[in-house]
């Protein structure tokens, strides 16, 4: 399949990126695929739960000499954000873990 893609089609394919696994072993755009009880669902892979927590720490970090009205406009621009593009996956126990996290 590789070397169909990179002789006729001319296009360069990521060995890092390219791989067949099951899907519950791979990340596709900050999202995992899971099964439980017969059916299949969308999560939020970890490394996206982690670079959010990332992000939050670096806004509400102490050291910033940013007040608190900027501190918390960022603040909802981030969660927002974070919640409309990982909103079509089940995290509705995940939201709330984090919002007492970020509490």
């Amino acid at each position: 399949m590789t070397k169909f893609i990179e002789s006729k089609l001319k296009l360069k394919v990521n060995k890092d990126k390219s791989a067949v696994d099951r899907p519950w072993r791979r990340k596709f755009l900050g999202f995992t695929f899971c099964q439980w009880y017969g059916k299949i669902g969308i999560r939020v892979h970890e490394k996206s739960i982690n670079k959010f927590k990332a992000k939050v720490r670096k806004i509400t970090l102490r050291s910033n000499a940013w007040d608190m009205d900027y501190r918390m406009l960022k603040l909802r621009q981030c969660i927002i954000g974070w919640l409309n593009y990982f909103g079509i996956a089940d995290i509705t126990r995940l939201t709330k873990e984090l919002d007492e996290w970020t509490r």
